[in-house]
């Protein structure tokens, strides 16, 4: 794939693009959380808009409702957001701004099929403006595809 080929579909009015991992388990956001430890992305979390460390119990961060949470890492200059939402879903908010070259592209990419790859499940990223619409998806085996908008 080629920048031409897809640059477009980064283009959203302002709104952010959103990575989805549907299926989820406790154990997935064990993983997940286990993969980000391991990688050299700068990792911060909020509880209520207050840093903290990450807690040991993840059962906390996803059945609790009282709270907001939010994983916020960098990795190879983007920034994605990750609220702690349900256990059934991982999801995170990419920032537009950030994906404005191929090079970044390929980060997002690379994030996605590791991703993939570490839950052993299929990981979405969608248009904001059309919450169902995947642009591309990774399965493993399948590696990457993008899905024109409209077809």
């Amino acid at each position: 794939m080629r920048w031409e080929d897809y640059n477009e579909a980064f283009l959203c009015d302002g709104t952010s693009p959103f990575i989805r991992i549907n299926q989820t388990s406790l154990d997935d956001w064990y993983r997940f959380i286990a993969f980000l430890r391991k990688t050299q992305a700068h990792v911060h979390y909020t509880r209520d808009g207050k840093t903290q460390p990450i807690p040991v119990d993840i059962r906390t961060l996803t059945l609790s409702r009282e709270h907001s949470h939010l994983l916020t890492f960098q990795l190879g200059g983007l920034k994605l957001y990750c609220p702690f939402l349900t256990p059934k879903k991982i999801s995170f908010e990419v920032d537009p701004e950030h994906i404005d070259n191929e090079m970044k592209a390929r980060v997002l990419f690379r994030f996605m099929s590791t991703i993939s790859r570490e839950l052993d499940k299929p990981v979405s990223l969608l248009r904001p403006e059309v919450p169902e619409q995947v642009i591309f998806q990774y399965e493993r085996g399948e590696g990457l595809r993008f899905i024109r908008p409209g077809l």
